[in-house]
């Protein structure tokens, strides 16, 4: 996990943040959210791998039928995935409005529905993991109905806390252990394609060349693939320090706790230094 090191600008933030009451709390909330949207742009899912799973099956049943692959549970799967990024993105931005003393303007209806313990495709979902979504939706709920001011931060990031670790949890093992998995998969079908298709006697020298090119451009975009899922995982790993930290800190967040402002600031320019390496690999 990478450590947060605040570089010399903003360092030299911190006295103009503390002029402006809990801005770090909503610099560092931002950033949060910033690196949440990364996974929109991820370009890969359970249900992309099983489609390319299904097209290397047909290929080699020799038949392409569009509509033959059954993807069901994987398309649930990454509807339990977006469900567990929309609610930390959601009490994100809650966070961000409740330090400005504008939450009684929020709105949360893009949540949908909830999540159940059980196996969904290739995810297992906890009881624990199940009843952390239902506390942060909870938390969410009585912030906005509860019309929560500034003076209520401390409850809010107290009670979200611990639920919200496990569930940042739960999207880490699942992006980098399971979806990352089906990659590895991916690439192990791929090679063994490649070299069926090199046992074909009468495919031409120049095809051959033509067949390395493709499975070497393939091969490179499953690593960029990779790295994006990884360099995701840390924003996410970086997102729940930054929290626990906030946690620990609930009762002094004030102009004055520079040590706090400090620290949030160097998770805040970690989460930019990520966005900015997952942007780079997806143009690569």
């Amino acid at each position: 996990m990478l450590k947060p090191t605040p570089p010399l600008c903003c360092l030299l933030l911190l006295f103009c943040m503390s002029c402006s009451s809990l801005r770090y709390v909503s610099g560092y909330s931002t950033a949060s959210v910033k690196a949440l949207q990364s996974f929109e742009t991820l370009d890969y899912s359970f249900n992309k791998a099983c489609r390319d799973k299904c097209l290397y099956e047909q290929l080699d049943e020799q038949k392409l039928l569009a509509n033959d692959c059954n993807c069901s549970l994987e398309a649930k799967a990454d509807s339990v995935i977006q469900n567990l990024f929309s609610v930390t993105n959601f009490y994100m931005e809650g966070l961000i409005k409740l330090s400005d003393n504008k939450l009684t303007s929020y709105s949360y209806e893009g949540l949908a529905g909830n999540i159940t313990a059980g196996k969904i495709g290739n995810i297992i979902i906890s009881e624990r993991q199940a009843v952390a979504f239902q506390k942060i939706a909870t938390t969410l709920t009585n912030a906005v109905t509860n019309r929560y001011r500034k003076k209520k931060l401390k409850q809010y990031i107290a009670e979200a806390n611990e639920p919200l670790q496990v569930i940042i949890e739960a999207l880490q093992f699942n992006l980098v252990g399971n979806l990352g998995g089906r990659l590895n998969t991916q690439q192990e079908r791929l090679k063994a394609y490649t070299f069926d298709l090199f046992q074909n006697k009468d495919i031409s020298a120049y095809e051959k060349k033509l067949i390395i090119e493709q499975y070497n451009s393939s091969i490179t975009e499953l690593e960029m693939i990779r790295k994006r899922i990884e360099t995701l995982s840390l924003q996410l790993g970086t997102i729940a320090q930054g929290h626990n930290e906030l946690n620990k800190n609930r009762y002094r967040l004030n102009d004055k706790n520079l040590n706090l402002a400090g620290k949030l600031a160097g998770y805040s320019a970690t989460l930019s230094k990520l966005i900015t390496e997952f942007n780079t690999l997806k143009k690569l």
